[in-house]
């Protein structure tokens, strides 16, 4: 049956799983009982934005559940079909190539309307449906490399021929090796230094507060000044070539408010990955701006951001629990029993709600969750950003251990065998896990979903 894992980005800039789906049908009523779960599981906290592979009856669920997400299909999913959708054509590869020119290399609407055009009119491409529906809907397409990394990370765990408990014993030592994954990297951050390798202050400024990864993204953006070179300027409007190396060259317009101390490129590679783009720095250091403005730093990049979901105790893996969700839990059970008394009276609530509030004033502001509490190298602060919390959607019971107080025992129902849409699971690469058996018995509690095949996942952004 089809199985799809939402996902999500930490500050690591590694993939997580946010949950997964096991769904019987793939049509609208069911998908829009899954977004709706879902977003019961998230406190009714819209995402701001979600990538999905290219499919109407989710296209239809999303715009009723989330109307004010922006909802984008992921353009490596597209362009597997372009040999099919043109293969038929004599000129193919002429086509194929100048359609990827158009969607990759295009840093304008304006620059791509002109190549797609041009495509059309010279290769008479004006009755293909396929290119016609795909221009239609050019507003939603959107580049993305999560969606592979997560398929070849779940290929070493599960596969389309696996049982549903074998399923759900995979399922769970992948929760577990992308939370190792998560931990290791955190601990990286705080025991080791990446030097820098320039006497720009910004570069020290990104490395004392970015996670490892994010700072090499940056120091792979300063590195590459070496190879842009300020051509010409007219008041705030720049223009940067880059070379390419054999013989080739881009063209880039950059264009720096000197008040407001802001840039902006049109390759928008800040709106897109939250880095600041080589033309964006050679602008800002050709002004003397030895620290990148405030608004350049993102607190979802930082090690020390505030992460509310790491206290919460899982129900996968074995390890103790650490000391912050100890606190967590007590806490928790300690507000539980307050709030079963309070709810009985109007004013026992209300006292309970102003005590709160007066508690929450009297904390330190830096280590509440919806604050990142701490300031950047050179007197710059970040913006404080909540955290939303990504609480897990699968409610799982294995063996004897139980996520809830009660410990929950239920009998599996016999695999519901589905068809689903897109390419025969056959095609795919058969993972090394059908080389083994799982032999423990184990539970699992699902909301009306069984079975399972793999399927693209759904990219979430909330922040």
């Amino acid at each position: 049956m089809p199985f799809a894992p939402f996902v999500g980005v930490n500050h690591h800039g590694q993939s997580i799983l946010l949950g997964c789906k096991l769904i019987s049908r793939e049509d609208t009523e069911t998908f829009t009982w899954l977004f709706e779960a879902w977003l019961s599981c998230m406190s009714d906290s819209l995402p701001l934005s979600i990538i999905t592979y290219q499919d109407r009856a989710m296209q239809k669920a999303i715009e009723n559940v989330f109307p004010t997400t922006r909802h984008r299909w992921c353009l490596w999913h597209i362009m597997k079909k372009v040999p099919e959708k043109l293969g038929a054509f004599k000129e193919r590869e002429d086509i194929i190539s100048s359609l990827l020119s158009a969607v990759y290399d295009s840093l304008s609407s304006d620059a791509f309307e002109e190549a797609w055009h041009c495509m059309i009119i010279e290769y008479d491409l004006w009755d293909n449906d396929w290119l016609n529906g795909l221009y239609e809907e050019r507003h939603r397409m959107s580049i993305t490399q999560r969606s592979e990394s997560m398929n070849a990370f779940f290929d070493r765990f599960v596969n389309s021929k696996i049982n549903l408990r074998q399923f759900v014993k995979q399922y769970e030592n992948a929760l577990r090796r992308k939370a190792e994954l998560e931990w290791q990297a955190d601990a990286k951050c705080f025991s080791k230094r990446t030097p820098c390798v320039s006497r720009y202050e910004m570069e020290r400024q990104v490395e004392e507060v970015y996670t490892i990864s994010k700072f090499k993204e940056f120091h792979e953006e300063l590195t590459a000044l070496m190879y842009c070179d300020i051509s010409d300027s007219v008041g705030s409007i720049y223009q940067i070539i880059e070379s390419f190396g054999q013989d080739r060259r881009g063209f880039f317009e950059v264009v720096f408010e000197e008040a407001e101390c802001e840039v902006n490129c049109i390759c928008s590679k800040f709106q897109f990955k939250g880095i600041l783009c080589r033309h964006a720095l050679a602008v800002l250091i050709c002004n003397s701006v030895e620290l990148l403005p405030e608004r350049y730093i993102l607190s979802r990049w930082r090690k020390d951001v505030r992460r509310c979901y790491s206290k919460l105790k899982v129900c996968y893996g074995v390890q103790n629990l650490t000391i912050q969700q100890e606190r967590y839990e007590k806490t928790c059970n300690a507000f539980s029993k307050v709030a079963d008394i309070a709810s009985d009276d109007e004013n026992s609530y209300k006292t309970v709600l102003d005590w709160i509030e007066k508690a929450m004033k009297d904390l330190p502001k830096q280590i509440r969750c919806e604050s990142v509490g701490k300031t950047n190298t050179g007197g710059a602060t970040c913006s404080s950003n909540k955290q939303i919390n990504s609480e897990s959607v699968e409610r799982t019971v294995i063996d004897e251990v139980s996520c809830s107080s009660n410990n929950v025992q239920l009998a599996l129902n016999d695999l519901v065998v589905t068809r689903r849409k897109g390419r025969p699971p056959c095609l795919r690469k058969e993972s090394s896990i059908c080389k083994k058996s799982v032999q423990k018995n184990n539970l699992i509690v699902f909301n009306n979903l069984v079975g399972f095949t793999r399927k693209c996942p759904i990219i979430l952004s909330c922040a």
